[in-house]
């Protein structure tokens, strides 16, 4: 059970199903503005090495995946994303045929020079790309193991590269792995070595989310990373990454069309979570996240407005619930709302 407090008015259902979405006006620019805090700074914002639980409350707000869970369901059901439906596979369940959706474009960055700056169409190369840097021991990506002994070639590709000097290991990288081809723009094909029944929900964790070469060739190091700059397809940019004080993400114009979803569990329905089904995402503008790694100077800051959510430390539970479950008058009274998930 997780329990939070939140300091607004309107509650705005979930933003993606990752950020609890609760926010107010800022008049002064008429725009929806989120203010969040965490209590540690992100470690990394490349896909293929962003795994902890920090930079996994950032990455899935600046990159898609093929696929998605269903977040206003009580089971674990994986739904098309960047795929334009559920894959094809053949008989024996060993090649499996993914279409992904077109006109869906890359978030605008300086990186793409021969479009002016003007993010690029997606395409199934990006996502071969993608799995491929997953295998190069210079990445060191901790993602590996999704693809290895599972996809044919993906292990052998990496052993490859290994055994090679770093000069080699980038002339090899151009080699193709058996298991993973673009038949086309639209349509990328994975063979594996046995049944994979995990694949979909694999598909869905921010490993396997699609980046450009352009981004890795402008802002990646000499190992090809890319740390600090991220480039991707889902509903926010990064405008500003300030070490150990703040994050800025901004709604991405160009951003696809996504959905609220038009289904919920009964649990959800009755917490009133379908009040904008259908509606465009996202729903807000920009998002302001802070770091702070001590409780009490964040619970001093939410209770100055200054951030718009955050869980309840336990020194200050018995102040702010009565009965285990309700929220004392004192918080009622200055518009903090209590959510328990």
């Amino acid at each position: 059970m997780v329990v939070q407090v939140v300091r607004v008015i309107t509650i705005l259902s979930l933003v993606l199903g990752l950020l609890t979405s609760c926010t107010k006006k800022n008049t002064d620019l008429g725009l929806s503005v989120l203010k969040r805090v965490l209590s540690d700074d992100i470690k990394s914002l490349d896909p293929a090495n962003a795994y902890d639980s920090i930079s996994l409350d950032i990455v899935p707000a600046i990159y898609d995946t093929l696929y998605q869970f269903e977040y206003l369901s009580y089971t674990y059901k994986a739904v098309p994303l960047l795929a334009e439906a559920y894959p094809a596979y053949s008989k024996d369940r060993l090649t499996v045929t993914f279409k992904i959706q077109k006109g869906i474009r890359f978030q605008d960055d300086p990186c793409f020079k021969q479009t002016g700056g003007k993010g690029r169409e997606l395409k199934a190369s990006d996502f071969v790309y993608a799995f491929k840097r997953l295998a190069h021991p210079a990445i060191e990506s901790q993602g590996y193991w999704i693809f290895d002994g599972k996809v044919v070639g993906f292990t052998e590709f990496h052993d490859k590269l290994a055994k090679a000097t770093s000069e080699k290991a980038s002339k090899l990288f151009e080699e193709p792995i058996e298991g993973i081809k673009a038949l086309d723009d639209y349509a990328l094909q994975i063979k594996l070595v046995r049944p994979y029944p995990q694949l979909l929900y694999i598909l869905s964790m921010g490993f396997t989310t699609p980046i450009p070469i352009e981004a890795i060739q402008v802002y990646g190091d000499e190992k090809g990373n890319i740390t600090e700059h991220a480039v991707g397809t889902g509903p926010y940019i990064l405008k500003e990454w300030k070490r150990h004080n703040r994050i800025i993400l901004e709604r991405n114009p160009t951003y696809h069309t996504e959905l609220y979803p038009k289904f919920a569990s009964p649990e959800f329905q009755k917490k009133g979570y379908l009040v904008d089904a259908g509606k465009k995402l996202p729903f807000i503008d920009k998002i302001i996240i802070s770091i702070v790694k001590e409780e009490q100077p964040t619970w001093l800051g939410f209770l100055k407005g200054d951030y718009d959510l955050m869980g309840i430390p336990k020194d200050n539970f018995r102040q702010a619930i009565m009965n285990q479950v309700n929220l004392s008058p004192e918080f009622s009274s200055r518009g903090i709302h209590l959510m328990i998930e």
